[in-house]
């Protein structure tokens, strides 16, 4: 029997269905910054070797539906981000698969969504003109998202771009409602967004048919890949769809940062002829948001944090007064903190409402409906400050946040969600956000991340505090220190073996042989 607390996290729903008007209205708050078309470095390495010459200009180098088109300008769609103009021709033209590495907030999403459908509406007719029939339960195109706020929203802007192109999308992800999830493989189901773990119930029940995917998009990419669970079920994906004789399926593959560890088991993923597209630094923070690092000091807990973040947010705020009825008394400028677990999570967001700010909460810990609700509000303006852990961290689109507050660094081992966390502002371009990021040099995570930090700084051409150079000629020192112990260490180890006889170098080369051989097995 489960508690109560277990029924409330696992209780179902069902968000409202918008019409096509909202969906496009949405989307149009989503503006070309002033820095949008700025050239960034791009490389197009793999495939035939002929990748950078099928770069496009404009939308008018590519053969698109008219009413895909029609839809493009209708959002204010008028010209293709970079990563788009490498995007679009590749999965256009060529048949090879992708692996694609692109800053945050520079159109990835639309670069694959629009050639795909563009694609699947040709499917769609019959050598006659006639449509086809609805397709319900065999998706001619697979996107994998990590998260259930990033699913809807990638089904939101596919079913945006699809409007009047007969290609029906569907979503499913976990606490949908069964008959929710029916209705929209009934509805029409040639673009699939979905989570793994629905993914992985969907193939176990036989209710989706993979004999007819012709593309599987994974988004975040090494996020996914480096997780044994989800690339046991990449494998039972692609050994189901071999079985059902599919074998000209493609694969893209989407971040703005890879890890070594992912970038060594990637490619088992890829056909070999797969193109590999940079697009800017990878695994660097979008250089038009400024970043400051603020040192805080955690020896009395975390009272001086706390004292830090109110500060910031007052900054960024204008007292204006509580009226009637209403308690919130400052108007604030759209503002996303970061946090590393639920329940600081709910604690700021507690603390701010208390004094007056309009604050809510997103985590894990929180129902869907509670969490779909705090993120429509948030974009709507109902919230100025939205508090989260990594589960609004990637691919987000958040319109208008101006500032980022990292009130923690991530754990140094993901380090790289630093990357995704800034990338909430400054989304397409726009160049005035700001990101305030928390360091507490006595912090073990926090010093192991110095460096990293620098680097960050450095290639956006941003100021690096003092502080935290001291800390990075410090940890110079002592590696220095400690590479030289280690040599000295070496060199009496080997003046040892030189003085071996016969037999103790035979005992030690057979025990070096077993040792090796038992790493090879």
């Amino acid at each position: 029997m489960s508690t109560l607390g277990e029924a409330i996290i696992r209780r179902k729903y069902a968000p409202r269905s918008k019409q096509i008007d909202e969906l496009i209205s949405e989307q149009k708050q989503i503006n070309y910054g002033p820095v949008a078309n700025a050239r960034l470095p791009v490389s197009v390495v793999g495939g035939d070797g002929n990748g950078e010459n099928l770069l496009i200009r404009s939308f008018n180098d590519i053969q698109l539906n008219g009413e895909l088109r029609t839809t493009l300008n209708s959002i204010n769609y008028f010209e293709p981000t970079d990563v788009q103009k490498c995007i679009i021709p590749l999965i256009q033209k060529t048949t090879s698969d992708i692996l694609c590495i692109a800053a945050t907030g520079s159109g990835k999403s639309a670069s694959f969504l629009i050639p795909i459908i563009n694609r699947l509406q040709c499917l769609r007719f019959k050598a006659n003109g006639i449509v086809r029939a609805k397709n319900t339960n065999s998706p001619l195109a697979i996107v994998i998202a990590h998260t259930k706020e990033l699913v809807e929203q990638i089904y939101s802007f596919a079913k945006t771009l699809a409007f009047k192109t007969e290609v029906g999308v569907a979503y499913a992800r976990g606490q949908l409602p069964f008959f929710e999830s029916r209705r929209q493989l009934e509805d029409g189901c040639d673009i699939l967004v979905i989570t793994p773990g629905r993914l992985k119930e969907y193939l176990e029940k036989g209710l989706t048919l993979v004999d007819s995917v012709n593309f599987i998009v994974i988004d975040e990419a090494d996020k996914f890949i480096v997780e044994m669970e989800f690339s046991t079920l990449l494998h039972e994906l692609y050994d189901k769809m071999r079985k059902q004789n599919n074998t000209n399926f493609r694969t893209f593959m989407f971040s703005a940062t890879l890890t070594d560890m992912a970038d060594a088991v990637i490619y088992n993923y890829l056909k070999k002829d797969f193109y590999k597209v940079n697009v800017g630094i990878p695994n660097q923070a979008v250089a038009h948001v400024c970043q400051r690092i603020c040192k805080v000091d955690n020896k009395f807990g975390y009272s001086p944090r706390i004292k830090m973040l109110l500060q910031i947010v007052k900054s960024i705020s204008t007292y204006i007064g509580s009226s009637f009825g209403d308690n919130f008394c400052y108007d604030t400028q759209r503002t996303l903190i970061f946090v590393n677990t639920a329940r600081i999570c709910d604690r700021i967001a507690i603390i701010f409402s208390e004094l007056g700010f309009r604050a809510m909460s997103v985590n894990s810990h929180r129902q869907m409906e509670q969490r779909c609700k705090a993120v429509e509000d948030f974009k709507a303006g109902k919230w100025h400050i939205l508090i989260g852990t990594d589960v609004i961290a990637r691919g987000m689109n958040f319109p208008k946040v101006k500032n980022i507050i990292l009130y923690e660094l991530p754990p140094v081992h993901r380090y790289q969600e630093y990357v995704h966390k800034i990338g909430r502002a400054g989304r397409i371009g726009e160049e005035d956000g700001c990101a305030y990021i928390f360091f507490d040099p006595k912090s073990r995570n926090d010093e192991m991340q110095t460096e990293f930090l620098i680097e960050q700084l450095e290639n956006s051409k941003q100021h690096v505090p003092g502080f935290l150079r001291e800390m990075q000629e410090r940890l110079s020192e002592v590696r220095s220190k400690f590479t030289n112990e280690c040599s000295s260490t070496y060199q009496n180890s080997t003046s040892h073996s030189e003085q071996l006889d016969d037999e103790d170098w035979e005992t030690e080369k057979t025990s070096k042989e077993f040792y090796n051989s038992s790493w090879s097995y």
